[in-house]
Order: structure tokens, then C-alpha cells, then sequence
């Protein structure tokens, strides 16, 4: 009789073979390399306790340590684009796609993200309501104090990026705007690493 085949995963987290499989599987669809790949594998481990989740708490964390990211709304955005089986925590492969996203993603895909992290009501479009509470989530002292410069900035926001002037932004007018002006990617919240930690990051991940 055959030796029984090792399985892909062991108790709670992937085998071995289980990680060679995500890669093997991975590699053409994300922007990574084989050894990237296998950075990332490690550097998940240690965030997981050698599980085969990041929970919440400890993802979020991981977002400001390691990435840079400051306002806990945001961060939490971010988590739920990685959650995609909303089951409240990551795992390997849905990491491993956020970070390709994050560190290696094309215009289109980070364009798509950053708008999926803005869309509160999931409705594929933001409403004047839903990019005034993005502002205030970013909202400086001075703007606290006068609640009429959040709506200075909305106007002022609208006027660049709404095309059919209805106060409401779809996908395709939130593109074409980061695509004029790419410092509008980012006009209603962090969505991804700050710049040098994102730097530091690859530097890790190519001397690996």
C-alpha cells in the first residue's frame, strides 16, 4: 500500500505542502515571486502565532507597526478588503492578496481598493454623507473648531472629482480623477502604507 499523502493543513494552520500549494497557486496572481512569497508566509506566521489566522486585533497592529497606518478607521477599512469570506480575521491567502495589492498593485487595482475602503454602504458609489464622515476622520484641530471647513473641502473635493456635477461620486469618476491627479487617490483617508515604511518593507522582503 502507498504511504497516506500529507495533508495541506495540520490542526489549525497549512503544512508545508499546504504553503508550497498557496504559492504555487498564488505566484500567477499576485505581483510576488516564489521567494517573496515565502517571505510573506514567514512574516504572516509571526503575526499569527503559527495559526492560520491573523485575528482583528492583532491585524490591526500589524497595519501600524509595520505599515505606518494611523487612524484606527482606516485601518479598519483596509481589514475588512482583506476579510473577503467576512469571517472577522485573515487568513494567509487573503494576506498575501492585500499585500500585493498594498506593496505591488497596478493603478487599477489600487484605485479599486482605495475607492472599496471609502464605499461605506457598499453601494459602488460615495454620497455626500459618506465623504463628509471620511473627512472627519482625518479632520484637523482647526477643522473640528469650524465644521464649515469640512464642507469647504467637500465642495472643493467634488469640484475636481464629479464629473456630472449630481454631489455623488461612482467608481469610474473617483478613476478618472486619481488617474489626472494621483495625489486624489488618497483625498478622503490613508489607505495604504505610509511611504517609507512600505520602502522598508520591500527592502526586507528582497534581502530575504
Amino acid at each position: 500500500m502507498g504511504s497516506k499523502k500529507k495533508p495541506f493543513v495540520k490542526g489549525s494552520a497549512l503544512t508545508k505542502k499546504g504553503e508550497l500549494a498557496l504559492i504555487e497557486k498564488l505566484v500567477p496572481e499576485t505581483h510576488f515571486s516564489e521567494l517573496e512569497m515565502k517571505y510573506l508566509i514567514q512574516f504572516f506566521k509571526k503575526h499569527s502565532s503559527e495559526t492560520a489566522y491573523i485575528e482583528k486585533s492583532d491585524f490591526l497592529e500589524m497595519l501600524h507597526e509595520v505599515f505606518g497606518y494611523t487612524e484606527h478607521f482606516f485601518m479598519n477599512r483596509v481589514f475588512l478588503q482583506a476579510d473577503t469570506n467576512k469571517d472577522g480575521r485573515t487568513s494567509m491567502e487573503e494576506f498575501i492578496r492585500l499585500m500585493s495589492i498594498l506593496l505591488r498593485g497596478s493603478k487599477e487595482e489600487k484605485i479599486r481598493f482605495c475607492f472599496n475602503c471609502y464605499d461605506l454602504n457598499e453601494t459602488m458609489q460615495l454620497s455626500r454623507d459618506v465623504i463628509i464622515t471620511l473627512l472627519n476622520q482625518t479632520s484637523t484641530e482647526a477643522m473640528e473648531a469650524n465644521p464649515d471647513l469640512v464642507l469647504d473641502l467637500l465642495e472643493m473635493i467634488l469640484k475636481k472629482m464629479d464629473q456630472d456635477g449630481d454631489g455623488v461620486l461612482i467608481f469610474e469618476e473617483f478613476k478618472n480623477a486619481a488617474l489626472e491627479d494621483w495625489l486624489l487617490l488618497e483625498a478622503f483617508g490613508q489607505c495604504f502604507p505610509d511611504y517609507e515604511c512600505h520602502v522598508s518593507f520591500l527592502e526586507k522582503m528582497g534581502k530575504n
